[in-house]
């Protein structure tokens, strides 16, 4: 098995696997509910949410991925400044209550809880404006 992707969430991993066996390619998502038990786990590229396919399939996989992406894919914009220089995800603006909402993150996890509502979002490394994907604060 090769993992053809890395992904931000389940739901774009799960329309990528669903794209690709719509061309006859298997595909399996790892890592869905990751998330669930360490609501930051994505910062880790080993626990990110991956599509992976059989290697006899994976040089198809990329080529029909790469075409898709020349159509489908769009550079988030900053809403504010209009910058291209946006990362997505929760260590962009690291701030005082992130650090607290991290280590609440891993004592729920270790201690069986969960921590609710802690959620990626963009953050436009030019003006430091976070907003959430569709220009959304």
């Amino acid at each position: 098995m090769k993992t053809i992707r890395y992904c931000n969430d389940p739901f774009e991993a799960q329309v990528i696997r669903a794209r690709l066996e719509n061309e006859g390619i298997p595909a399996c998502v790892i890592n869905e509910n990751i998330n669930t038990m360490l609501p930051y786990a994505t910062a880790m590229s080993d626990l990110r949410v991956q599509v992976v396919v059989d290697d006899a399939d994976a040089e198809r996989a990329l080529a029909l991925l790469a075409e898709g992406a020349e159509t489908n894919d769009v550079a988030p914009v900053c809403p504010r400044c209009g910058s291209e220089e946006v990362v997505y995800g929760f260590w962009g603006g690291w701030n005082g209550w992130k650090r607290v909402a991290v280590f609440l993150s891993l004592f729920a996890a270790f201690t069986g809880g969960a921590v609710g509502n802690l959620q990626n979002r963009y953050y436009c490394r030019r003006c430091r404006y976070e907003f959430k994907p569709g220009g959304r604060q």
